[in-house]
């Protein structure tokens, strides 16, 4: 399914008209509005394996718009669109503009919820469309003693690649979330463990992965400026079966620049995935932000032209309405 901007923002107005015509007096809206300057130490767009390994930075633009309608004291629906444009100074070949859209609906029964989401994706790079993206999600959840919530979901996606069709794929995502609360509210520690079957129209991208990562999260309210730290890491493991290396080697299918020590043994390959991310975002006023945000990105696999780190710093300011 191909949804241009267009259809995207037309398709919020139509779903939350009613909303507005029926509801309002249950309808909460909010919207955001963000600017970051980023820096990045290896440019890539790693959903087709091209990794330059060469610095940039870029300019990055920001929008959310979401609304929730409160239906029933037990029945919530929600929609949210959300954009992005990236702008690098010198690889606009890998320029981003991406726009993503949700809705959900969520019924509570007994103190337990049953919720099913719809994301629907579009990506430009270059001003070329990319991709197509789209995800459902049906999921059961439970928050006890108003300190431990517990969230256990079953996700079905498809990716719709507009120039490689060979990558075009579907995926079935079983996933486990939790979250406990202290500090009356003012902390969180997240935990997060999934499970992926992915099924590609080229056999050689079939592949199996698992994900795990951990959260921490506090808002410091008493400060001059309130400020909210995050930190968290994430490890993720993907197998490919059918992607023999010296296939991959033998028929150019790897990016240009491919390191000279690329394995060339008929081993099948295998992706290690460690992502930190720590940011900060400090509110100078009612609806201004300052936010800093630093990751870090070790990619180990046995196919060298996806073996690389990645650091990434942004600061930037977000206004919110």
């Amino acid at each position: 399914m191909k949804l241009s901007t267009t259809s995207f923002l037309l398709s919020l107005t139509i779903l939350t008209s009613p909303v507005l015509a029926f509801a309002s007096e249950s309808l909460t809206w909010s919207g955001s509005l963000a600017a970051e300057r980023e820096y990045d130490s290896s440019v890539t767009l790693d959903q087709v394996d091209d990794v330059s390994r060469e610095s940039d930075y870029a300019n990055q633009l920001k929008w959310a718009l979401g609304g929730k309608w409160q239906a029933h004291k037990n029945w919530q629906l929600a929609t949210n669109y959300q954009g992005k444009q990236r702008i690098y100074d010198q690889f606009s070949e890998y320029d981003l503009e991406q726009h993503h859209l949700t809705l959900s609906s969520k019924f509570t029964f007994s103190g337990v919820g049953y919720s099913y989401r719809y994301d629907g994706v579009t990506a430009q790079i270059d001003g070329d469309d990319f991709l197509d993206f789209s995800q459902s999600t049906i999921a059961i959840d439970k928050l006890f003693d108003s300190s431990f919530f517990l969230r256990a979901a079953l996700s079905k996606n498809k990716k719709d690649f507009i120039e490689l069709e060979e990558r075009n794929a579907t995926a079935t995502v079983i996933g486990l979330d939790s979250l406990a609360f202290f500090n009356s509210g003012k902390s969180h520690l997240s935990f997060n463990v999934s499970v992926e079957n992915e099924i590609a129209e080229a056999n050689e991208y079939d592949n199996k992965a698992g994900n795990v990562s951990m959260g921490f999260q506090h808002k410091f309210t008493d400060a001059y400026f309130p400020t909210t730290f995050t930190s968290s890491i994430r490890y993720g493991r993907k197998h490919y079966d059918s992607f023999v290396i010296a296939n991959a080697i033998e028929n150019e299918t790897f990016p240009v620049g491919l390191p000279s020590n690329t394995n060339v043994d008929d081993e099948t390959r295998v992706d290690g995935r460690t992502q930190w991310t720590t940011s900060l975002d400090l509110a100078l006023n009612d609806w201004l932000g300052l936010m800093l945000k630093a990751s870090y990105i070790n990619n180990e696999s046995n196919y060298a032209a996806v073996d690389y780190n990645e650091r990434q710093m942004s600061v930037g300011l977000s206004a919110r309405f």
